[in-house]
């Protein structure tokens, strides 16, 4: 099944309630839509193959869920105005957490020519579609590791919830239920040969496990960029938070930050990222992603 993301996602925003389209057209364009999300979800009980869907120019397949979701909304584009900004070609970048690769297939793009990418993911099924969402080909090589990024080499449970983007080695806040599988854990230092410019982490919690391990290729140079998930209810389950990642990205040298809310559309720099980031009352299912870069 193919899904017209560019069409679907604005026609779904201008058939709001509030939005460009009112009355009978606003009507007829939401039965459409709410009807294609539909189809996806009968699909997904079904046991339906993956969407092929495209965002920002990059086409790859994604289990039916997240489809679904996508319809609703633009994905990322503060994140992703912010990478196209820090990312130059000839770099290394590494996508911890690469999911089904839109992020992979997105940095080999602005590495271009002459650059690699490494994408690490342990999950079964998340993997298999990473594998077949590069297979087309890339513009610079991607090395994929089946591995999870943590402080420590060994074997440990993965906890696979029912959407791929949740899975984690906590019990995720807003997950249920988990079925678990045992993953190779690696230090990333142990596995990259040479310290990368930029790298992006989004490990549902263990984002500081993945940066603690990736400190023996951490050099006064680099990397120069570090965008890390920012979830305080998932640090928590981790026994981490957001200060403790914050002091981390402190003691590295990575003082420039910008806190970039996809939720609200807000960019937050500066001291008022770091008040942002360390907001108490933030709702439990808030997260955001935060751009670190050296001064």
């Amino acid at each position: 099944m193919h899904l017209p993301h560019r069409l679907i996602a604005p026609l779904s925003r201008w058939a709001a309630p509030h939005g460009p389209l009112a009355g009978a057209a606003g009507r007829l364009v939401r039965r459409i839509t709410t009807r294609l999300s539909r189809r996806v979800e009968r699909a997904l009980a079904a046991g339906g193959d993956p969407c092929l869907v495209e965002l920002h120019g990059v086409s790859l397949r994604v289990p039916l869920p997240l489809a679904t979701a996508l319809l609703s909304r633009r994905f990322d584009p503060l994140t992703i105005g912010r990478l196209r900004q820090h990312t130059r070609p000839g770099m290394t970048a590494v996508d911890v957490g690469a999911h089904v690769g839109f992020y992979t297939l997105l940095l080999a793009r602005l590495v271009a020519p002459g650059g690699r990418v490494v994408a690490v993911e342990p999950a079964p099924a998340n993997l298999d579609l990473l594998r077949r969402n590069l297979a087309p080909g890339a513009p610079v090589p991607i090395a994929v590791l089946a591995v999870a990024a943590g402080a420590q080499d060994g074997d440990r449970t993965l906890r696979l919830s029912d959407s791929s983007d949740t899975h984690s080695f906590y019990q995720h806040p807003l997950v249920g239920r988990t079925q678990p599988v045992l993953v190779a854990q690696r230090r990333l230092d142990h596995l990259l040969p040479t310290p990368p410019d930029v790298i992006k982490i989004d490990v549902e919690g263990a984002e500081l496990e993945a940066l603690e391990g990736l400190e023996g290729v951490i050099t006064p140079n680099s990397p120069r960029t570090i965008l890390v998930e920012v979830n305080p209810a998932c640090l928590a389950a981790a026994g981490s938070s957001p200060a403790a990642l914050l002091g981390w990205l402190d003691r590295h040298g990575f003082g420039e930050l910008e806190l970039l809310d996809e939720l609200a559309g807000v960019v937050h720099r500066g001291a008022e990222a770091r008040r942002a980031a360390l907001d108490p009352e933030r709702p439990n299912d808030w997260f955001a992603n935060l751009l670190a870069a050296r001064r």
